[in-house]
C-alpha cells in the first residue's frame, strides 16, 4: 500500500506541474550578460555576443555601469565583477579611457562600451538589446536616448520599480521588461501593478517562479521569464509552472535543436523537480505520522472555528464545508485558538490553508511558565499561492497552553480547511 501511495503522490505531483506540452513560447530566449563564451559568464563582451548570435540568440541582456566621467560601459559592477574581469583589486569607477585601457591590457575578452555596442547593434539589425543598469536608471535611459536615438526600437529597458514605467515609455522605449529582483512587494502587489501597466514581459528569480507567479501572469496575458537557467530540464520545470522563457548563459536555440534531436530531456531530470517531489513525499510521510498521534487537542469539527479569537486585521469570516475563511485587511493578521484543554510539552499542528498570495505563515505559542506570545516562541513556514498543507512541531520544557496563528503577510483571502493539533 505504501508503494501505491507513492505512485499516486507522483501522479498528483505531475498533475500539479501540468506537464502536458504547451504552445510555442511567445518570447525569445535571452542571452544573459551576452551569454557564455569559452566557459566564461558575465563577460558582457563582443566575443560572447558574436558566439551566441551564431548559436541563434537575437536578444541579449547586457549589464551597464557608469564610469567616473559619466559614460556607460558593459560591466556588472565595480567590485566583484571588476576584479573578475581585470584580475586586480577593485578601485571604484574609473574613467572611460581607463576602462578601455584595462580591457586592452588585462581582459581576456573585448568588453563593450555603450558606444561600441551601438555600433555592433547597427551592424547586426536582427539583434535586440535588453538593458540592466544598476545605478541611476533614469540618467542612463536619457543618455541612450540622446546619443543613440535611432536604436530606441531595438532596445528593451528593464525597469526595477513600477514608477519607472511611464518615464521609460515617455523617453521613446515602446517595449519594457519589469525585472522583479529589486522589488520588495508581494506577488499580489505585482498583479495589482500590472493591471494597468502594459509591459512587454516580466522577469523574475526562481523563487518567485517556483511560487507559480508565471501562472498568475497568464491570467493578465503578461509573458514571463525566469533567470538564470542553464539546464534544459529546469527550463521544462519552470515552463510547466507558467514561465514562458528564460535568461540563460548556455541554452542557445542551436544547442536546443541539436540536443533534443539526439537525446530526450525530461522534466524529471530537473533538480528543482526532484527537490519539489522529495518535499511532497516527505510531507506525505509526515502527514501519515501525524494522523497516528493518539491525542487530539483541537480541530475544526463541530464548528470549533467559532471559538477562535480574531485579534488583528481580520474581517469577513465565513463558514466553509470543512472550516472557515477570512479576509486579511493588512500585512499582520492574527488569530488565537482557544486554550488547550490538555497542555502538552510537544505538539504538532497541521494546517490546510489556501492563500491568495505567496508569503509565510507564523505560529506563536504560550506556555504555563511563559504566558502571552513573543518572538522567542515563534515558528515559521513558507506559503505558496493556492492550497498548502503545513505541518509545524512545537516543543517546550513547559507545557504549551495556547496557539496564535498569523496566516500570512499579505492582504487577501485565506481559507482554513483544517486546523488540527495533536500530541502523543
Amino acid at each position: 500500500m505504501a508503494g501505491l501511495a507513492v505512485v499516486l503522490l507522483v501522479l498528483l505531483f505531475l498533475q500539479f506541474l501540468n506537464t502536458d506540452s504547451r504552445a510555442t513560447p511567445r518570447l525569445p530566449r535571452v542571452a544573459h550578460a551576452g551569454g557564455e563564451f569559452d566557459g566564461l559568464t558575465y563577460t558582457n563582451s563582443f566575443e560572447a555576443l558574436n558566439a551566441n548570435l551564431a548559436q541563434g540568440f537575437t536578444h541579449f541582456e547586457i549589464d551597464f555601469s557608469w564610469t567616473s566621467d559619466g559614460q556607460l560601459v558593459c560591466l556588472h559592477d565595480w567590485q566583484e565583477s571588476f576584479e573578475r574581469s581585470f584580475g586586480g583589486p577593485a578601485v571604484g569607477p574609473v574613467s572611460l579611457a581607463e576602462f578601455e585601457a584595462l580591457v586592452t591590457a588585462r581582459s581576456p575578452v573585448r568588453k563593450c562600451t555603450l558606444s561600441s555596442l551601438a555600433d555592433w547593434l547597427t551592424a547586426h539589425p536582427e539583434t535586440v538589446l535588453i538593458t540592466d543598469v544598476k545605478e541611476d536608471y533614469e540618467a542612463a535611459l536619457r543618455h541612450i536616448q540622446t546619443n543613440h536615438p535611432r536604436l530606441l526600437d531595438r532596445i528593451i529597458p528593464q525597469i526595477y520599480q513600477p514608477g519607472e514605467f511611464d518615464l521609460t515609455r515617455s523617453l521613446g522605449f515602446e517595449r519594457v521588461i519589469w525585472t522583479l529582483y529589486q522589488y520588495a512587494g508581494s506577488n499580489a502587489d505585482v498583479m495589482r501593478e500590472l493591471s494597468d501597466m502594459p509591459v512587454w514581459a516580466v522577469t523574475m528569480d526562481v523563487v518567485r517562479a517556483g511560487q507559480r507567479l508565471g501562472r498568475r501572469l497568464e491570467e493578465l496575458g503578461v509573458p514571463s521569464y525566469t533567470h538564470t537557467i542553464n539546464d534544459y530540464a529546469d527550463f521544462l520545470y519552470f515552463r510547466n509552472l507558467g514561465i514562458d522563457e528564460v535568461y540563460t548563459d548556455t541554452l542557445s536555440p542551436e544547442w536546443e535543436a541539436r540536443e533534443l534531436a539526439s537525446s530526450a530531456v525530461v522534466i524529471e531530470d530537473s533538480a528543482f523537480y526532484q527537490e519539489e517531489l522529495g518535499r511532497q513525499q516527505r510531507l506525505e510521510r509526515e502527514v501519515e505520522q501525524f494522523r497516528a498521534l493518539p491525542t487530539s487537542l483541537f480541530d475544526l469539527s463541530d464548528n470549533n472555528w467559532r471559538t477562535i479569537e480574531l485579534l488583528n486585521q481580520i474581517t469577513d469570516v465565513q463558514p466553509l464545508s470543512q472550516g472557515f475563511s477570512l479576509r486579511s485587511t493588512g500585512t499582520d493578521p492574527h488569530l488565537a485558538l482557544p486554550e488547550l484543554a490538555e497542555p502538552a510539552r510537544s505538539i504538532v499542528i497541521l494546517l490546510d490553508i489556501t492563500a491568495e498570495d505567496a508569503g509565510y505563515l507564523e505560529l506563536f505559542y504560550s506556555t504555563r511558565r511563559d504566558t502571552g506570545f513573543s518572538e522567542s516562541r515563534k515558528l515559521q513556514q513558507p506559503l505558496r499561492w493556492g492550497r498548502n498543507t503545513v505541518l509545524i512541531a512545537a516543543e517546550d520544557d513547559s507545557p504549551i497552553t495556547q496557539i496564535r496563528i498569523d496566516p500570512g503577510v499579505a492582504p487577501g483571502l485565506y481559507e482554513f480547511n483544517a486546523i488540527d493539533i495533536r500530541a502523543e
